[in-house]
């Protein structure tokens, strides 16, 4: 006959062999679920950094291409504003030519041949009485006529206006050089890119 001492033996290795499957199975339940988060977690990061790494890339070429637009607008506004510096510089060095040119004989007398042309061509139309404006250093060339002093700035020509002065005649150097600023500048740029002055000229 089994003795209360053997029964409880049994029945305690009975429990502790079911008690240590329960916790087995728990075990692995838990390693299970615990595995199944993390694998969910690995995937749910994978997806984040492919997402984020997906946003870096695009921002990173939109900022590329930002700073590339950035870059190629102040590089042109650089060269723009080279270009404008250049023929400002062109036009003062004509001026200076032009004002060296009033000085000389040559001048003088083409200035007296446009200035009696003109004054012909005006009487033909009309009986006005006209005033004739040149540099101070070219009065004494046109004694016969009602003459004033103009500007130094207009470099030199002449100015031809009414009595009342309510409108004149401009043949002044300046206002040619002003006429021919932009051919210049066109005829300027285009040797800066390369072109041909003598083919930009015939065009």
């Amino acid at each position: 006959m089994i003795d209360i001492s053997s029964k409880l033996s049994s029945f305690r290795r009975l429990v502790w062999d079911v008690e240590k499957k329960k916790s087995e199975k728990q075990l692995y339940d838990s390693i299970n679920i615990s595995t199944d988060i993390i694998e969910n977690k690995k995937s749910e990061l994978e997806k984040y950094m492919k997402t984020y790494l997906e946003k870096r890339k695009v921002f990173a070429t939109t900022r590329k291409n930002e700073i590339v637009a950035r870059k190629t607008e102040e590089e042109k506004s650089t060269y723009n504003l080279y270009k404008e510096e250049l023929l400002k510089t062109t036009i003062d060095e004509i001026k200076k030519e032009l004002l060296a040119y009033s000085k000389t004989s040559e001048y003088k007398t083409k200035l007296k041949e446009e200035v009696e042309e003109t004054f012909n061509k005006l009487k033909k139309n009309s009986d006005q009485a006209y005033i004739l404006l040149v540099k101070e250093e070219d009065l004494n060339l046109f004694e016969k006529y009602d003459t004033e002093i103009m500007s130094d700035a207009n470099l030199g020509g002449f100015i031809i206006e009414d009595t009342n002065k309510t409108y004149q005649y401009d043949y002044t150097l300046k206002r040619k050089l002003d006429n021919e600023k932009y051919e210049i500048g066109k005829k300027l740029y285009s040797l800066m890119e390369g072109g041909d002055l003598n083919n930009d000229t015939n065009n």
